[in-house]
């Protein structure tokens, strides 16, 4: 097969492309930002980067892909985007550039895909809309096939009326505004009619496509690997506190309002944050002055590894996600996990920690209170979440993949 895989982001689609790739099918990757050797835009954005920025800029480049094999469409807006994502006064607008990028984005892969005569185009969601509904008109032969990072959005605002009280509500319409305006739950919907298959990393995830009204039998289960491979399982040491973590962005979405709430009146913790933040959030005014909260701010991987090696216990309280890769993460690097029912991971879990409901800090207190009380949980659960992260490697989901193209390739 001649198959596309495009991405205006970022994402895991390195990992999909490469993976499709290996199976014999890759046509093209299609994205944005690329740093191709020969990139004059990217060599110049690089000279008014920092140092930590320049080190994420060379990320943007795939090992397994030669430079022959990206396209690059929408370079100079996806350059505005990456900027707009840093800077929180500008999420109205970031979120509008989106839906720019997408509708742009996505018809120039559709009229690439038509004029290549390709067999299978993979886009990600909130991001195919527009490809797949030309596609469909004018090439109906070309498989569209969706790969979904979380739960769609139409089952993610539902689900947030369900667990958020009032006033986390008003937050949300302010942070995440788009899950209630017309004009994006159109273009979900739009996008959810128009897909023919959907990629789905967990349960989580397939069952919200399935709420939408997507036959079951056109959703395949394609869980991730982890980034981090650690070769072997080090207990920790017991210590006067246990040291809690969190990765993740600084919002609504993640939990971290319920996260920081659960911990205020707990002894004998420390609870360190990695992620991008608001230093004018008012969440981060409050919490910045317990002693026993740490943010770190946005690292690279590298750093982000070695403080998971340094804690005990990984929380993540998300109210939506698809498959968590930093709770991967943190499991290979055997840290017993403290997860909601929605972060996408629940169901590969298997007695490495607790499953909470999401919304509820309560809950989380009393799933820390757990370790804090009985510690030799840290390093048996600890080892469990380490040889369960063996499960969930790149070559697996490579395999998973190659599974899924055949049976695809294959439907009428």
């Amino acid at each position: 097969m001649k198959v596309i895989v495009a991405h205006p982001g970022k994402q895991h689609s390195y990992r999909l492309a490469t993976a499709v790739k290996k199976n014999g099918d890759l046509y093209k990757y299609i994205t944005t930002i690329y740093n191709k050797d020969t990139s004059y835009i990217y060599k110049l954005m690089n000279c008014f980067l920092g140092s930590d920025n320049k080190e994420r800029a060379k990320k943007r480049k795939c090992e397994y892909l030669d430079d022959n094999e990206v396209i690059q469409f929408n370079k100079c807006l996806g350059i505005i985007i990456l900027f707009l994502v840093r800077i929180p006064i500008f999420n109205r607008l970031y979120n509008f550039a989106n839906l720019i990028m997408a509708n742009s984005f996505g018809k120039k892969v559709a009229n690439y895909a038509i004029k290549h005569n390709v067999d299978m185009v993979i886009m990600y969601d909130t991001n195919a809309a527009k490809c797949f509904k030309i596609l469909k008109s004018k090439a109906p032969n070309i498989k569209r096939v969706l790969d979904a990072s979380i739960a769609n959005r139409i089952y993610t605002k539902e689900l947030y009326e369900n667990i958020l009280e009032e006033k986390y509500l008003k937050n949300m319409k302010e942070q995440d505004y788009f899950l209630w305006e017309k004009k994006y739950i159109k273009s979900y919907k739009d996008e959810i009619k128009y897909t023919e298959y959907v990629l789905c990393a967990s349960d989580f995830v397939k069952d919200s496509y399935i709420y939408s009204g997507v036959d079951e039998n056109k959703i395949f289960l394609l869980p991730y690997g982890t980034n981090f491979s650690c070769k072997e399982y080090f207990p920790r040491k017991i210590k006067d506190k246990v040291d809690f973590l969190f990765v993740g962005q600084f919002s609504l979405r993640k939990g971290i309002t319920y996260l920081l709430k659960s911990i205020e009146n707990i002894e004998n913790a420390n609870l360190h944050i990695v992620g991008f933040y608001d230093v004018n959030s008012n969440l981060y005014k409050k919490y910045s002055k317990n002693n026993n909260i740490k943010f770190y701010g946005q690292l690279l991987q590298n750093e982000v590894r070695d403080i998971m090696q340094k804690c005990d216990v990984y929380v993540f309280p998300s109210l939506c996600e698809g498959m968590s890769l930093s709770c991967l993460e943190a499991m290979s690097c055997g840290l017993p996990l403290i997860v909601t029912k929605n972060s996408g991971v629940s169901n590969l879990m298997n007695n490495n920690g607790f499953i909470i409901n999401a919304g509820d800090d309560a809950e989380i207190s009393n799933a820390m209170m757990k370790f804090i009380s009985n510690r030799e949980l840290i390093n048996k659960l600890g080892e469990k979440s380490y040889k369960l992260s063996l499960n969930y490697t790149w070559l697996e989901y490579e395999k998973n993949l190659s599974n899924i193209l055949g049976i695809i390739g294959e439907n009428k």
